[in-house]
């Protein structure tokens, strides 16, 4: 399953701004909740969803099993799958 990040919601392009990193590579992205920028957009959908997207957790009634994933039905899948195939 492919997840399009939202880019209004998570990034910044600054057009016209010159961003320049420690190494002097220029970084025109720049992350909406915090102070991060990056050369490539996909560096910042991926700090975004590392940093500030909130995983969903579902824990077995059962056991400490427990499946995390940030596309709920699909973690809700797996944690029906674990009950069926181990309890």
């Amino acid at each position: 399953m492919v997840h399009n990040v939202n880019d209004s919601l998570v990034m910044t392009l600054m057009v016209g701004t010159l961003v320049l990193s420690e190494t002097n590579e220029i970084v025109p992205f720049k992350c909406k909740v915090c102070d991060f920028h990056a050369s490539m957009r996909i560096n910042v959908e991926k700090h975004y969803k590392i940093s500030h997207e909130v995983l969903k957790y579902f824990d077995c009634s059962q056991c400490l099993f427990r499946a995390s994933n940030d596309y709920s039905d699909e973690a809700l899948r797996e944690l029906d799958e674990h009950v069926r195939l181990s309890h």
